[in-house]
């Protein structure tokens, strides 16, 4: 059904590979470093296989959320710095730029076994808008598109969908394993089967969780999602991140939280505790609250993490389950004093009998911060779009390799990609 990067003939080629590079920065004086180099690494086998074959290869990947904008802080440059410190044998090349004479004209001149990284796709607005004149720039940089980008499959860009219309393409190898991987699961997955989400981004969660319901035996729900779940309920859960209940999506979610309310204490598992910070004078407090008695608290308050009775709840059907599958902090875990809900949660999953995945940076994040990654049974760099392809959603950037029935011509166009 899909190509793979095995099925097509990349000898001497000039490869674009869709890579994942949207990795955590940090800043050492004047200098952006690489925090978590996971989404590098998963890209080296793809890579390595591309130099058996004598590729010139083109990187190509956005990073942040630059809103169509150049953003200094948010420049591929330090990703290039660790792909010089991996591959020290390949000559390794950054560009400030992703499309434009400059960049087509260096990328004239490579040699085989090059590598390419070019600058962040969302500077350009019409990455996000899957703009295919866009695609097409891409596109004329080499002659055969490659997506190792699992982790951004589920995007509708011009990088992920439009630029399969004018390149024979086909899936790299980390997109091929986690493909693979995920359909077991969701096709076969051992009973019981535990969900559990947190985070905060209930707007790409919500549809999720309801396709869910078809699938799993229980969703535990924690985290900021959990929040809002309480607060349709009329819980006073306090304070929560508006940028992530924006006006747009409020409607869509109210409509939705509504129909799932009725699951809740089935299928949908609520906190019935947290950890709160209140604001006294100047001082804030952190104590845990069960949330049968938020309603009677008169002060400011923000609940911050999961109570030991959540803990104990959730660990009781996480030892019953067969199949784990975790996508979300439990609570602002970045903080030692609101952390422990993540990190029991953790490790009642590493401490389980079941198959368990895990997906998502902040979760991956949490599972290496508590040194637990080495006990779960998969551990996905994707979150979004491990968690959409679970739940039976069709992925733009998979269904756009599926659609690709494109052969190499000798110039390594496809029909379409000609007639353009």
């Amino acid at each position: 059904m899909y190509k793979t990067i095995k099925d097509i003939d990349l000898k001497n080629k000039k490869v674009i590979l869709r890579v994942a590079y949207d990795v955590p920065l940090k800043k050492n004086g004047n200098e952006w470093t690489v925090v978590d180099d996971s989404r590098i690494k998963i890209s080296i086998p793809t890579i390595e296989y591309l130099l058996e074959q004598n590729c010139k290869i083109i990187l190509v990947s956005y990073l942040g959320r630059p809103n169509g904008k150049i953003v200094g802080d948010l420049r591929l440059k330090p990703v290039a710095k660790k792909l010089k410190q991996i591959f020290k044998k390949e000559k390794v090349s950054y560009l400030e730029d992703c499309i434009g004479k400059k960049v087509e004209n260096t990328i004239k001149d490579m040699k085989s076994n090059e590598i390419i990284l070019l600058e962040n796709t969302r500077f350009y607005p019409e990455e996000e808008k899957n703009d295919l004149k866009f695609a097409k720039k891409l596109a004329d940089l080499g002659e055969i598109f490659i997506n190792d980008a699992f982790a951004q499959s589920h995007r509708d860009y011009a990088s992920t969908v439009g630029i399969t219309k004018f390149l024979p393409s086909a899936m790299g190898l980390n997109f091929e394993k986690e493909i693979k991987i995920l359909t077991k699961i969701k096709t076969n997955p051992k009973k019981p089967l535990v969900i559990i989400i947190g985070g905060v981004k209930m707007d790409s969660k919500i549809d999720v969780i309801k396709n869910f319901l078809k699938q799993a035996d229980l969703i535990l729900i924690g985290g900021v999602i959990g929040l809002i779940f309480l607060k349709e309920l009329g819980y006073k859960v306090g304070e929560l991140p508006g940028s992530f209940l924006n006006s747009q999506t409020n409607d869509t979610i109210k409509k939705m939280l509504v129909e799932l309310l009725p699951f809740v204490g089935e299928k949908i598992i609520l906190p019935i505790d947290g950890v709160i910070e209140k604001t006294i004078g100047l001082k804030k407090q952190s104590k845990e609250i069960d949330i049968a008695f938020l309603n009677s608290y008169n002060l400011p308050i923000s609940i911050l993490d999961i109570g030991r009775q959540t803990i104990d709840l959730f660990s009781q059907y996480i030892q019953k389950a067969k199949t784990i599958i975790w996508n979300g902090p439990m609570g602002l875990f970045e903080k030692e004093k609101f952390s422990q809900g993540t990190k029991k949660i953790a490790q009642a999953i590493a401490n389980s009998k079941a198959y368990s995945i895990i997906g998502g940076g902040d979760t991956e994040e949490a599972i290496n911060k508590f040194n637990l990654n080495k006990k779960i049974s998969h551990v996905c760099v994707a979150g979004g779009a491990m968690l959409e392809f679970l739940a039976d959603k069709k992925l733009p950037a998979l269904e756009a390799l599926k659609n690709q029935n494109a052969k190499i011509s000798a110039y390594g166009r496809s029909a379409e990609g000609r007639k353009m």
